[in-house]
């Protein structure tokens, strides 16, 4: 909490030297930040560090029609929910360039790491999604599944 309150005096800060009226420019953006600070109290807060020791982006594969192996690409993720109609598909001499580590499992979380308006959308895998087996491209970043993390991780920002 104590980093949020530096950060908001500084965007206090940083608004009045643009001659901007703190007050009429953080209106519409305290509600949401309160927000960000409301979790059930069986949650907790922590770094990404705390609860995962292995993070990696995706490759860049060489995509064909419909094959074996489904690539989950930025478009697929969805704020709960993982939208198959998007998915890729490796090229069969790709196969092998794809180690255990980069297949999604249950409990991993994948997170849009790049691209304007998918940054951030991030989705839970659950066992379902797994079968078959699906790797991510480079726009996508998994979190490896911890036993502490519960399905309902993250909250979505209006």
């Amino acid at each position: 909490m104590r980093e949020l309150d530096g950060a908001m005096a500084d965007l206090r800060s940083l608004l009045e030297e643009l001659g901007e009226d703190p007050d009429t420019a953080l209106e519409d953006l305290m509600p949401k930040v309160a927000r960000m600070n409301e979790i059930p109290s069986t949650w907790q807060w922590s770094t990404i560090g705390e609860i995962s020791a292995y993070i990696q982006r995706g490759k860049s594969p060489k995509y064909i029609d419909k094959v074996i192996c489904p690539v989950i690409n930025q478009k697929c993720i969805r704020w709960g929910e993982l939208q198959l109609q998007h998915l890729k598909y490796i090229h069969p001499e790709q196969f092998s360039a794809w180690d255990e580590a980069r297949f999604i499992k249950a409990g991993d979380v994948l997170w849009n790491s790049t691209g304007t308006g998918t940054v951030g959308r991030a989705y839970h895998v659950k066992a379902a999604d797994c079968t078959p087996s699906k790797v991510v491209d480079s726009h996508v970043t998994i979190l490896p599944g911890s036993a502490g993390i519960g399905c309902t991780l993250f909250v979505q920002l209006d």
